[in-house]
Parts: structure tokens; sequence; C-alpha cells
């Protein structure tokens, strides 16, 4: 699919997707310059992946505190090392799914929750809640991450 040239946040996914978060970033801050609602999210992302979850969490909190922003947060809170805060946004964020009777949302939330675990020096809680992510869990790649989750708590 062709992206146009004047949909800086298509330009910016494109580069996302071939691993090249410089071109993204430059593409994405345009974007937002230009007050495009799509790209704060972007930025989020694409500081995320580029190591720098402060600058990630600046962006992310000019966001509503939907249920997927708040699982993005847990993960940001999760790099910094910040295990307390980490769990807090993502047992809201659990919460809300849960509420919304979102399957797939709450299965993401439970790895997430299993990854702040593992990282915070709580194996068997980590692997518990792999465990309860596995079956709420539809799509192979993601089924691939809980799986991961799984072997490196056990």
């Amino acid at each position: 699919m062709a992206v146009k040239k004047n949909d800086l946040c298509g330009q910016a996914e494109r580069f996302i997707f071939s691993g090249d978060y410089g071109k993204a970033l430059e593409k994405a801050l345009l974007a937002h310059r230009q007050k495009d609602d799509r790209a704060l999210k972007l930025l989020v992302w694409i500081y995320r992946m580029m190591g720098k979850p402060a600058e990630a969490l600046r962006c992310l909190r000019a966001l509503p505190g939907d249920a997927d922003s708040l699982c993005e947060e847990a993960i940001l809170y999760r790099m910094l090392c910040d295990f307390k805060s980490a769990r807090e946004k993502i047992s809201v964020a659990a919460d809300k799914y849960k509420r919304k009777k979102d399957a797939e949302g709450l299965g993401f939330a439970y790895w997430t929750r299993g990854g702040i675990e593992r990282y915070g020096g709580n194996p068997k809680k980590a692997f518990l809640y792999f465990q309860k992510a596995l079956p709420l869990t539809k799509e192979m790649s993601a089924k691939a991450y809980v799986l991961c989750g799984l072997g490196g708590s056990a």
C-alpha cells in the first residue's frame, strides 16, 4: 500500500516497520508539529524502541488514559526499573479491560504484568501472569511472546 507524500504519520510507520527509527522520529515530530492526532502515539512507540522511556512518557502523558495507554505506560516504567509505578499502571489497565470484557486486552495486560514481575525479580509471580495470559492470547506472534515469557521465568 502506497503512503501519500503528505501523510507524515504513514511515512513514520513505514520507517518504524523498516527499523529506521531515526527517520521515523523525524517524520513523527513533523506530523506532531502539524497537529496530526496520530503523531503522539507514534512518538511514544519510537522513543520506546530507541531506548528513551523518559521521552516516551513525556509524550504519553498528553494522551488519554485508556487501557492501552496504561499498558504502554507500565512498560515504560518497567524500562526505568520503577516497578511500583509499573504495577500500579498495569493493575488499572487490567481492571479497565475486565470491565470492557476485552479478553485480548486482558491477556496483553497479564503479559505486561508478567514482564514487570520477571524484570522486577519475581520469576514465580511472572510465571503465573504469563500462564494467565496464554489462553487469552489469540494471535500467533503474541502467543510467542507469552511463551518466551513463560520460558524465561520458569
